[in-house]
């Protein structure tokens, strides 16, 4: 039993260690062709996929297990939680591979659009006082104004960052590359090995069944990394079209809400003489 939960622990420590080599990042944006990853870097549609299902159906087994005790069984259940988290990697790296490949899909038309919009003159704004209006309305004016300007800046800001995080990332995307497909060779080195002596067929099938869910994330990441240089490279030129918009939208917003509380600053005098007037009369 010794033997066992060391072979346990060491298994966690290697999948703590190897979970390093995922990264997360968000995830956005022509057409171009996908590279497809050689035969030894990732694991073939005939290999053993793993589900959420299977690994519910794993755990089960584990918990009604009657030849281990409580410990082994905690590092054996951690496993199946690391597995998990693999499988909903997996999953993210997927969805932003198909929203990367959907927004260069449309990147060109888009562009287009965006560029006539920044052709156009911005328009004119230059309200006057209502007779009618009141100190609340104008106010409450100016606090929509003041909604509207930073939303405008947040959304500038974001563009920016999104623009000097991708050229930061593509620097690093051959690094990447190279370490998912270590990871590869690393999991099917792994799995290919003869199962330490005396290890219960329960905990062999659970350090299987881990390997294998890091295997589809890893592969799943590599997928990803391979085509994510040429589609930030097809859409980049979008990007930049969509912080320009956004740098007009934020100094338009920003001139209506000055407006809106010059506005407000007549309406405050406005007021402040009409009452000094009625004090006067009623002196």
């Amino acid at each position: 039993m010794k033997r066992l939960k060391k072979s346990l622990q060491l298994h966690r420590l290697a999948v703590v260690a190897c979970s390093v080599l995922s990264f997360h990042f968000s995830a956005l944006f022509s057409v171009v062709a996908a590279q497809t990853p050689p035969d030894t870097a990732t694991p073939s549609v005939g290999l053993e996929q793993v589900s959420a299902d299977s690994l519910g159906a794993l755990r089960k087994t584990l918990t009604e297990d009657e030849s281990l005790d409580a410990d082994a069984k905690k590092l054996a259940g951690e496993q199946l939680d690391a597995a998990a988290a693999a499988l909903k990697n997996e999953q993210r790296y997927q969805q932003t591979l198909q929203k990367l490949k959907q927004e260069a899909e449309t990147a060109v038309e888009e562009r287009a659009r965006i560029e006539q919009l920044l052709a156009q003159s911005p328009a004119e704004f230059n309200p006057s006082l209502p007779p009618d209006a009141t100190r609340e309305n104008l106010q409450a004016e100016v606090t929509r104004a003041e909604t509207e300007a930073s939303e405008a800046t947040q959304q500038r800001v974001a563009l920016e960052v999104e623009i000097a995080r991708r050229a930061t990332r593509r620097a690093t995307l051959p690094d990447l590359v190279t370490q998912s497909r270590a990871a590869l060779v690393d999991i099917n080195t792994q799995l290919e090995a003869k199962p330490p002596e005396g290890e219960p067929a329960i905990v062999t099938s659970v350090r299987k069944q881990t390997l294998r869910s890091r295997r589809q994330a890893v592969a799943a990441e590599l997928a990803l990394i391979e085509q994510e240089g040429p589609l930030y490279e097809a859409s980049a030129r979008l990007l930049t079209a969509r912080r320009d918009l956004a740098a007009r939208s934020e100094i338009e917003a920003t001139r209506r809400l000055e407006a809106r509380k010059l506005l407000l600053s007549k309406a405050l005098r406005k007021e402040a003489e009409q009452q000094a007037i009625a004090a006067r009369i009623a002196a």
